[in-house]
């Protein structure tokens, strides 16, 4: 549960520390629209948090993990499709992306405190509180991870983030394979894990 859920947030974190550079290094899109962009990611997620709930009643807590762990690696594969620069083609991806990634979020929230319930039946003894704990705790440490994670993968691609620095075409797409690769990984691994 905590190793699972401490990819889950990792993959996620990942992107984000990288995702100013990514839209606007390889993608081309300027910072305002590249904030605008996250705007519909945010929006969409407060869709699909309902939507994977409607699902994990339908189908289960762990298969709704699985199917939005994988629906959202396999967006993030469709971003390098994107057109450079073009807003209205980049807003169904994104739409997606955020769609589908609170589902997994979710359900592993629904999935901790299912584990509650079961100490508590089994136990006789209330541990929700410590068992959230640890999973808040671990979401929070690879959150402070993901930071240095992706500083540190930029630096060995040659990426320079600093403002007016000029990177060359290969540390660009150093830059597009750790924002792809580095959630896929981490949220698949997160999802295996469940």
């Amino acid at each position: 549960l905590l190793i699972g859920e401490a990819a889950l947030v990792l993959g996620p974190g990942w992107m984000s520390a990288l995702y100013v550079f990514f839209f606007t290094h390889s993608r081309g899109f300027t910072v305002g629209q590249s904030s605008l962009l996250l705007g519909v990611y945010v929006i969409a997620g407060a869709f699909g948090a309902p939507a994977a709930a409607a699902l994990a009643q339908k189908i289960s807590k762990h298969r709704t993990l699985f199917a939005t762990a994988t629906a959202y690696s396999l967006a993030l594969c469709t971003i390098m499709l994107v057109p450079r620069g073009n807003f209205v083609a980049a807003l169904p991806t994104m739409l997606w992306c955020g769609f589908v990634a609170a589902g997994f979020g979710l359900m592993t929230r629904a999935m901790t405190a299912d584990f509650g319930d079961e100490i508590r039946l089994e136990q006789g003894k209330e541990r929700i509180t410590l068992i959230y704990s640890f999973t808040s705790l671990m979401a929070k440490v690879a959150s402070a991870l993901a930071g240095v994670f992706t500083y540190s993968v930029l630096a060995a691609v040659g990426f320079r983030a600093a403002e007016g620095a000029h990177n060359t075409p290969e540390a660009i797409r150093g830059l597009e394979l750790a924002y792809t690769i580095g959630p896929i990984a981490f949220v698949m691994i997160g999802g295996a894990c469940f």
